[in-house]
């Protein structure tokens, strides 16, 4: 079995070496800001239900 594949197992150009940089980048902003608003979603949730008793 095979592990993964690194940037220089695929011989990326310097140009193609950035882009998957910047692309990966991108993901990664992306789960942040999900995970981020999931975590402030509960949070609300807890104050309001806490509020109510």
């Amino acid at each position: 079995m095979r592990g993964a594949v690194t940037m220089d197992e695929k011989h990326y150009t310097p140009e193609q070496a950035a882009e998957f940089r910047r692309r990966r980048r991108g993901g990664n902003i992306a789960i942040f800001f999900t995970l981020l608003a999931v975590c402030v979603i509960f949070f609300a949730m807890t104050v309001v239900k806490m509020g109510q008793h």
